[in-house]
């Protein structure tokens, strides 16, 4: 699912932005697997962003 959102997001031309609580592994792990680049934290959340 995650390869498909990224998929539509490129066609579009728009950035994909993951906000993820700190304790969840897993979506830090989908994060850095497709190379969102961390943009830090944001009241309490930690943020991702992959660019077109």
């Amino acid at each position: 699912m995650t390869e498909q959102l990224i998929e539509k997001a490129r066609i579009a031309k728009k950035a994909v932005v993951i906000e993820c609580d700190p304790r969840q592994s897993v979506s830090r792990h989908i994060a850095e697997k497709y190379s969102f680049t961390c943009l830090g934290e944001k009241e309490g959340l930690i943020l991702f962003r992959l660019d077109p």
